[in-house]
């Protein structure tokens, strides 16, 4: 089995309603690595030009947003949901190939604070 993994940034602001820390507006740089596998014997699990080119619009357009204003990501745009958000954002928009190996989103809020979304 082999896996790829490639990595997006993007900057946001959200609101965690309720939350009695991240209840107020604030802002993260996330890093975003959305990893890719197969089962097969070839060389190639998914060519990184071709995930900067599907994942990279996804990833852009939540770049310089308020979370809270995303479809799906309204109420609680925390890291694990951001994650999920992204994971089937994949699933749904892009390629056979890039949605059919995709395996994991890893959305690091901080540089020690990772949230991982599978299905």
């Amino acid at each position: 089995m082999l896996s790829v993994t490639k990595q997006f940034w993007f900057s946001a602001s959200h609101t965690l309603t309720g939350h009695s820390v991240c209840g107020v507006m604030h802002g993260h740089n996330y890093l975003v690595e959305v990893t890719f596998k197969t089962e097969y014997d070839r060389d190639m699990v998914v060519d990184f030009h071709d995930i900067k080119e599907q994942v990279g619009p996804i990833i852009n357009e939540l770049d310089h947003t308020h979370l809270n204003d995303h479809y799906g990501l309204e109420e609680m745009p925390t890291a694990e949901n951001i994650a999920k958000w992204i994971y089937r954002y994949i699933k749904n928009t892009c390629s056979l190939i890039i949605a059919d190996s995709l395996t994991e989103v890893a959305v690091w809020e901080t540089h020690n604070a990772v949230a991982r979304y599978w299905e």
